[in-house]
C-alpha cells in the first residue's frame, strides 16, 4: 500500500518496510521485473543500532564523523534502490529476529530528518511495537483494512488504542488518514460507509477523511516489477486511478504536495500539473463523501470481500507512516 500512495504523487517520495515483524518487500518487489533487490541497503543501515549493516570505522576521525551525523541524510540518493522514476524503495527485514538489533529511535529521528516524502510501512503495529516512534513522528497515519465489516471493526478498535498512546506521547492526537482496499464499483460507497462508523467511534476528531484503493492484484504486480505507473497501461488501471484520489485526500489532510506527470492540455506540450492543498481546502474537507464526483448509495459492507494482495510519505519533513490494520 506504502508504493501505491507513493507511485500516485507524480514526485520523488521514497518507501520504507520498517514493519517491527519483518516483510517480504525485498522479495516481492522486482525493479526489472526479473531479479530482486540487492541484498544491501535495507532499513537495518537507517536504525544503525547495532546493525551488521553499518559500517566500522577505521579510526578515531572515522569514529568522530560516525557519531556526529545520521546515516543516510538523503535517503533519494544513498541507502535506497529505485523502483520507477519517482520512487526509490528501501526494503526492511524478513524476520523479527532480524530487525532485534536496529535501533527504532535512531531510525525515526532518521525518516523525520529527510527532506523529502518518505511513506513508512509499519505493518501491524501495536502500541507495544517497537516501531511506535517511527508512528509518533509521522504527520499522518494511514491505516488500511478491507471493505468488509470484520476488518473494518478490527481497523477501528487497532486505531482507537494507537491514537490514544501517540496523543498521550505527543501531547496531541494524530492525522489519521483510513485507506479502504475495496471493489472499484462500490469504492467511494465504502469508504463513505466506514467514514461513518469512523465518525461514531473514539478517534472521529483525528481522522481525516477516508479514502479507498481498488482491487488490482494485476496493477500491483505490474507496480512491483518496476513498471512505470505514469505510463499506460499502469496509468490507466483501477489501481492508479483510485491511488490519486487517495493520494488527493493525503494532501488535503496534511498538505502534500503532488502532481500529475506527462500530462497534456490541448494544443499544447505535455507538462505536469502540480496541485497543493490549500488550508482552506483542508477546513471544508473532512470526509470521503465530499471527493469532488458522484457517488452511488452505499451498499452494507460485505463479509466476504478478497483480501488485498498489496503489502502495506508529503512535503519537505513529512512522514507518513502506513499500517495495516488487517492482513
Amino acid at each position: 500500500m506504502a508504493r501505491v500512495l507513493a507511485s500516485a504523487r507524480g514526485l520523488p517520495a521514497v518507501v520504507v518496510g520498517a514493519d517491527a515483524y519483518g516483510d517480504d518487500m525485498a522479495l516481492r518487489v522486482l525493479p526489472d521485473g526479473k531479479h530482486p533487490m540487492p541484498e544491501t541497503p535495507t532499513v537495518l543501515g537507517i536504525g544503525a543500532g547495532k546493525s551488521a549493516e553499518r559500517p566500522q570505522p577505521t579510526g578515531p576521525i572515522g569514529l568522530a564523523e560516525q557519531g556526529s551525523r545520521p546515516r543516510y541524510e538523503d535517503l533519494w540518493r544513498e541507502g535506497s534502490h529505485e523502483l520507477s522514476p519517482f520512487v526509490r524503495v528501501v526494503p526492511g527485514f524478513q524476520t523479527a529476529e532480524q530487525g532485534a538489533s536496529a535501533s527504532w529511535q535512531v531510525l525515526a529521528a532518521a525518516l523525520e530528518a529527510q527532506n523529502g516524502a518518505v511513506f513508512a510501512d509499519l505493518g501491524r503495529i501495536h502500541t507495544g511495537s517497537p516501531s511506535m516512534p517511527i508512528a509518533a513522528a509521522a504527520d499522518a497515519i494511514i491505516p488500511v483494512c478491507r471493505g468488509d465489516q470484520i476488518s473494518v471493526q478490527t481497523m477501528v478498535a487497532r486505531l482507537e488504542l494507537l491514537v490514544s498512546a501517540i496523543a498521550e506521547r505527543n501531547r496531541r492526537p494524530p492525522v489519521v488518514v483510513p485507506v479502504v482496499i475495496a471493489d472499484r464499483r462500490h469504492g467511494d460507497a465504502i469508504a463513505q460507509a466506514v467514514a461513518k462508523i469512523l465518525s461514531d467511534s473514539a478517534v472521529a476528531a483525528a481522522v481525516r477523511g477516508v479514502a479507498w484503493l481498488a482491487w488490482d492484484p494485476a496493477g500491483v504486480a505490474d507496480l512491483d516489477n518496476g513498471r512505470d505507473p505514469w505510463e499506460k497501461p499502469l496509468r490507466k488501471s483501477a489501481l492508479m486511478r483510485s491511488a490519486r484520489k487517495a493520494m488527493w485526500h493525503l494532501g488535503l489532510a496534511t498538505g502534500l504536495d503532488h502532481e500529475e506527470p506527462n500530462v497534456k492540455p490541448a494544443g499544447g506540450k505535455g507538462k505536469r500539473a502540480r496541485t497543493t492543498a490549500s488550508p482552506g481546502e483542508q477546513l471544508r474537507t473532512n470526509h470521503a463523501a465530499e471527493l469532488p464526483q458522484a457517488a452511488a448509495p452505499a451498499p452494507p459492507l460485505q463479509p466476504g470481500w478478497p483480501r488485498q494482495v498489496a503489502s502495506g510519505e508529503s512535503s519537505p519533513s513529512h512522514v507518513s507512516s502506513i499500517e495495516e490494520s488487517h492482513r
